[in-house]
């Protein structure tokens, strides 16, 4: 699928805190894909965020991924961007859009020359990856035809559902792209907030291994994401969650062990009613992974 050869991904995921801290900063965590093969990712940690989890500030990690991609693909710049967003509500979706958005394409100015961006590049979309659901999918007839379930008696993995329990005029869809070894399998839902890449190129995509056409945008999606989850560095089978989230949810638990400090103070620091003992947020020279 050319359409996303040059394409950039990073997912954005926020670091949980303990009820117990008080006023201690968010974290915006990102995975950065580095290479138009959908392999290589480099996380990033910003530390400037209040306890709310979307608000307007400088977005510093997308922009570091705009250099890293330069500086691994030879000088140029992605012409499509894919955005995971991980860590929002449903009654969030419209704020990632009034408050986020516009922060992304922001940074477009400054890092993209001035006749890309009068040409419409880069070409954005931002898909929202819901992990804590109550929907589970089941065969509807498991007694009576075998080929229908796996061994955990689940739906085989790669199963899709865009239909039948999705809101028509949502442009999501279900999907469970691993085995489950015990107990029910749980689908991923991916809530696409905007778009400005699958429903232009739809169209013109084929799938390689049937060599028909993809019906609308969001099948080029699933598929896409499908794909993506068989492509995980630690496992060799798909993974349920697609990589650049689930990578995010990696640099989240690796975050909190290197703000060790600041997640988890003193008992001193933590019982002082005025919160003068309280540990201060520390700067990025603190929590670089990577030199």
């Amino acid at each position: 699928m050319v359409i996303y050869r040059y394409a950039l991904e990073f997912t954005e995921d926020s670091a949980p805190r303990k009820k117990s801290i008080k006023r201690v900063d968010k974290e915006r965590l990102v995975s950065l894909l580095l290479d138009e093969n959908f392999s290589q990712y480099r996380p990033g940690i910003a530390t400037d965020f209040n306890s709310l989890i979307i608000r307007k500030v400088k977005l510093n990690p997308p922009q570091q991924a705009y250099k890293l991609w330069k500086q691994n693909n030879n000088g140029r710049l992605p012409d499509n961007i894919v955005v995971f967003r991980d860590g929002v509500s449903e009654s969030q979706y419209q704020v990632v859009l009034k408050a986020e958005l516009p922060q992304i394409q922001a940074v477009y100015k400054d890092v993209y020359p001035t006749d890309d961006i009068k040409n419409g590049l880069p070409q954005l979309n931002i898909t929202i990856v819901s992990k804590r659901h109550h929907t589970r999918f089941y065969p509807i007839n498991p007694d009576s035809n075998a080929n229908e379930v796996d061994k955990s008696g689940n739906p085989f993995n790669g199963t899709v559902v865009d239909r039948g329990v999705i809101e028509g005029r949502n442009y999501d869809f279900y999907l469970q792209t691993y085995t489950s070894m015990i107990g029910t399998a749980r689908p991923i839902h991916y809530f696409v907030v905007y778009d400005e890449i699958f429903q232009k190129y739809h169209q013109h995509l084929a799938i390689s291994s049937t060599g028909r056409r993809f019906a609308n945008a969001t099948d080029v999606l699933e598929d896409l994401t499908h794909k993506m989850c068989y492509l995980f560095r630690r496992c060799t089978r798909s993974v349920s969650l697609c990589p650049p989230a689930h990578y995010a949810d990696l640099v989240c638990d690796r975050a909190r062990r290197h703000l060790a400090e600041v997640f988890e103070p003193s008992s001193a620091a933590s019982n002082d009613p005025r919160g003068t003992g309280r540990p201060t947020v520390p700067g990025q020279s603190m929590v670089t992974i990577h030199p």
